[in-house]
């Protein structure tokens, strides 16, 4: 951990480090990468404000509510091409929010970079009334992506001042409050202007539907064996359009992304699962009986070590632990 001019700063070296990269959030982070995991988090606090910052360095899913009794706001700082929100594509400046225990869903490529700041209603309530504007309730009422990303004069602020957090260069910079009291000014007025377009984006669209169709199945039924006729059919759409919308969506296809769950599926068992437990075993249960031999090659190209190094980690934990 580094300490930069009031934030917390901690390296990103392994897959379950991202699972707090919202400060008190819990999510599940699917790695949809090669590289191995890296990147950063960030954290600080303000006057009612909990400010959490993630630089990744690998492409990773990220799925779960982020708090569940405060709103969250989203500011995507830095997406390159193929970052997605609820599988939609999406773009740098846009902001998205959350109300509390709602679900929050990203694909977010290698450097992508974004800034969350979690507050409760009231606090936000309290700005507005302090700003002298009134919250539009459709906006501020519903989970999703706003419809108009913020202003190019924000964004560059906002951006140019996080990515200096992750650098851990602070000299010169505004001051947290300073930071803090601008971000939240900016998004009680994005949030009380008029827009020409009210809806709120969170529902997939187009082959997004299918994608999640499909992903519902697959989840669903991820221990059976899964054949692209049946995952088709529970997505109601033909073999070609299925393995091509994944290939958009998720950048492989339904029975590759199948395979990465089911390894994440062995890892999570691997570090909370009883010790004595065989790994053929705990392979065989998450959907590889035929060949526990090959998962565990699969398993190394994904997370860089072994099913039984994994297990060696969760050892030593409890060791150190006790």
């Amino acid at each position: 951990m580094q300490s930069q001019g009031g934030w917390q700063r901690y390296p990103v070296r392994q897959l379950e480090d991202l699972h707090n990269l919202v400060l008190g959030a819990d999510v599940e982070v699917i790695h949809m990468g090669r590289a191995e995991i890296g990147g950063s988090l960030a954290f600080t606090a303000y006057d009612g404000l909990i400010l959490s910052s993630t630089l990744l360095r690998s492409r990773a899913l990220i799925r779960g509510a982020l708090s569940p009794d405060a709103m969250t706001f989203g500011l995507g700082l830095r997406f390159p091409p193929g970052a997605r929100q609820w599988l939609n594509p999406v773009a740098d400046g846009e902001i998205a929010l959350l109300q509390p225990g709602a679900e929050h869903e990203g694909l977010y490529p290698s450097s992508s970079l974004y800034l969350a700041v979690t507050l409760d209603r009231d606090r936000l309530e309290r700005e507005a009334a302090m700003e002298g504007v009134a919250l539009d309730p459709k906006l501020s009422s519903a989970t999703g992506l706003h419809p108009e990303p913020i202003s190019q004069s924000l964004f560059l602020q906002f951006r140019k001042y996080i990515l200096h957090v992750h650098d851990g260069e602070d000299s010169g910079l505004p001051t947290i409050e300073q930071f803090s009291k601008l971000f939240l000014r900016s998004v009680v007025h994005h949030y009380a202007r008029a827009h020409k377009s009210k809806e709120i984006r969170a529902a997939p669209r187009g082959r997004a539907c299918i994608v999640k169709r499909a992903r519902d199945y697959i989840e669903a039924n991820l221990a059976d064996p899964l054949s692209m006729d049946a995952v088709a059919k529970a997505a109601e759409t033909s073999r070609r359009t299925l393995y091509r919308s994944f290939e958009e969506i998720l950048g492989e296809g339904p029975l590759a992304y199948a395979t990465r769950l089911r390894l994440h599926a062995l890892r999570k068992d691997l570090l909370i699962s009883d010790t004595s437990r065989r790994i053929s075993d705990l392979a065989g249960r998450v959907g590889f009986r035929a060949d526990p031999g090959r998962a565990s090659t699969r398993y190394r190209q994904l997370f860089g070590e072994l099913p039984r190094e994994t297990r060696a980690l969760r050892i030593e934990y409890d060791k150190n632990w006790l």
